[in-house]
This record gives structure tokens, C-alpha cells and sequence, in this order.
């Protein structure tokens, strides 16, 4: 029953050369967009940033601040994650840069990212998923009827703006809402940035409506995109979604499975298994007919 903490412990001193990017440093940097980064890490896309380690330890300093404390997804695991994740080694030479935080209840918008470069590996652009307030989960829902929300036409522009501030090729990823935004980014970015993208990561994230899955943009990525849903998956088999899926153990149940705390790992991997639940087929299948009966205007 090991997670991300015990990663850590396992890998927390080796470098990336020692040990290369696998698909848990990707859990884990998917987290990394949840933490409120406001002030700390800069949000232009002209300069190095910050340090990783810089930016923990300012975080830490104002964590239990209202304001900042609330804004925990994650609550108390995400904020235990904090000093775990200033002690590895493993992580010290990465730097954050070009955070965004865009909440706009008039266009009903929710969108934050930052991107992680440096440690001799590609940059990685984090997506945040849905935060704790209204906006987040309102726009969520509007994905049932719209082709495109605001949060993912942000995406777009953030790629293409941080693409051309970062050097080589680079990763996207996200957790929930945060792995949507990577996947349609990544279709819908121009050709030449497109290109230089090696992975998507899609962490229980749910997909899309035929039209985006049948257009040529989601084709031309999708066999980079890399799914993982938990065993009781809800969130992440919402809308269609093209592709095999890795399907990670989790130690919690239903919802909470969400969690990426849940997760069970290895040392280089996660602890997978043959398929989902039947549980989590059946309310799949009865959540999208549910959908599928409904015209637009009932959506």
C-alpha cells in the first residue's frame, strides 16, 4: 500500500539520470498545479522563475494562512506533501515558472497551470484540475453541452505562450480537469508546437464529446495520450475517450479513488490492474446513456 510519499523515501535521492522520468515524478507533478502558487512563482513568461525548492518553502511559510490553507484540494495530505517534497533531492534542481490562476465567475472560467523545467529532463506544463470553488465545478458541468469551455481555450493560449519561452520538447499532464485541458491543448496548439510535445498525461481525467474525439486535432495526439483511472473510476470514463487506459490500484473506495494520494506505486510505477470494476462500468454506461438521450437544449 505505498503512494507518492513513499516514492519519495524510495527515490528522493536519485537523480533523474539515476533513475529517468517515469509515470510517478507525472503524479506527482500533476499535484504540484494544485498548490497556490499566487506571489511566489512568477507569472511571466520572460524570466527563469523560481527554484522548486524556493517555492515550497515560501508556500510553507504562509500555509496555514486561511486563505492559502483553503485552497487545499487535497486538504492535509497536500499540505504534509509540502516538506516530503522539499527534501528530495530528486527534485532540487527543477525550477517553476509562468504560473496562471484566472477565476472569472462573468465567463465562468477556472484555469491555472505552471510549468516545471530543468533536471536534464523535458519541461512539464501541470494543469490544475477543479479547485474548491463554484466557478470550478459550474464550468465542469458545462462540458456536457459545450464543445469547448473557457478553462480549455486557456489552455491553448498557455501552451502556445509558454512553448515559445521553453526550449526542446516537453510533457503535459494534469490531474481531473487538469488532464482534459493537457489532452485538448495539445490537439488543438499549432502544428509546429504540436510537434514538439512527447507526452500527455491524463490522470483520471474525463474525455470529450464525439465531435473533438472524431476531429482530426484530437486524432493527431491522441496516441500520446497516457490514461490513468483507479479501479472504481468515475470521474475519469466520463465522455468518450479514445485509447487503452492504465488502471491504477487505489486504497480508498468510489469517489475518493479520485484522490491521487490513493494511488499505489512502485518504485518506477504504478500498481496496475487487468481492468476497471464492474461497479465502475455499469455507472459508466448509465451516466453516458443518460447523456446520450438528452438533446442539447435538455444538456
Amino acid at each position: 500500500m505505498s503512494n507518492v510519499f513513499d516514492y519519495l523515501t524510495w527515490r528522493g535521492d536519485l537523480s533523474f539520470k539515476a533513475v529517468p522520468f517515469n509515470i510517478v515524478d507525472n503524479i506527482i507533478f500533476s499535484i504540484i498545479s494544485y498548490y497556490p502558487f499566487d506571489n511566489i512563482v512568477p507569472d511571466t513568461f520572460d524570466d527563469r522563475g523560481i527554484s522548486f525548492g524556493d517555492a515550497l518553502y515560501d508556500l510553507s511559510k504562509n500555509i496555514d494562512k486561511p486563505d492559502i490553507s483553503s485552497a487545499l484540494v487535497f486538504g492535509q495530505l497536500q499540505k504534509d506533501f509540502i516538506p516530503a517534497l522539499a527534501a528530495a533531492d530528486r527534485y532540487k534542481n527543477l525550477w517553476l515558472c509562468c504560473y496562471a490562476n484566472i477565476l472569472d465567475t462573468e465567463k465562468e472560467l477556472q484555469f491555472s497551470a505552471v510549468t516545471i523545467k530543468g533536471g536534464g529532463i523535458p519541461s512539464y506544463i501541470s494543469f490544475r484540475g477543479t479547485d474548491v470553488t463554484l466557478v470550478g465545478w459550474k464550468e465542469d458541468f458545462n462540458m456536457v453541452f459545450n464543445d469547448a469551455i473557457p478553462a480549455q481555450l486557456e489552455a491553448v493560449k498557455y501552451i502556445e505562450k509558454t512553448a515559445s519561452r521553453i526550449k526542446g520538447d516537453f510533457i503535459l499532464g494534469g490531474h481531473s480537469k487538469g488532464g482534459n485541458l493537457a489532452m485538448y491543448g495539445a490537439a488543438f496548439s499549432d502544428e509546429k508546437i504540436k510537434k514538439r510535445i512527447t507526452q500527455i498525461y491524463s490522470n483520471d481525467s474525463p474525455g470529450f464529446n464525439k465531435r473533438i474525439c472524431e476531429s482530426k486535432n484530437y486524432k493527431s495526439v491522441v496516441d500520446r495520450n497516457i490514461r490513468i483511472v483507479p479501479q472504481d473510476s468515475i470521474v475519469g470514463l466520463l465522455f468518450e475517450n479514445k485509447g487503452e487506459h492504465i488502471v491504477v490500484q487505489s486504497t480508498e473506495t468510489d469517489l475518493l479513488q479520485h484522490i491521487p494520494f490513493s494511488w499505489e506505486v512502485t518504485r518506477d510505477n504504478v500498481v496496475s490492474m487487468p481492468q476497471i470494476t464492474k461497479k465502475s462500468r455499469f455507472l459508466n454506461k448509465t451516466l453516458m446513456d443518460w447523456l446520450e438521450g438528452m438533446d442539447l437544449k435538455t444538456r
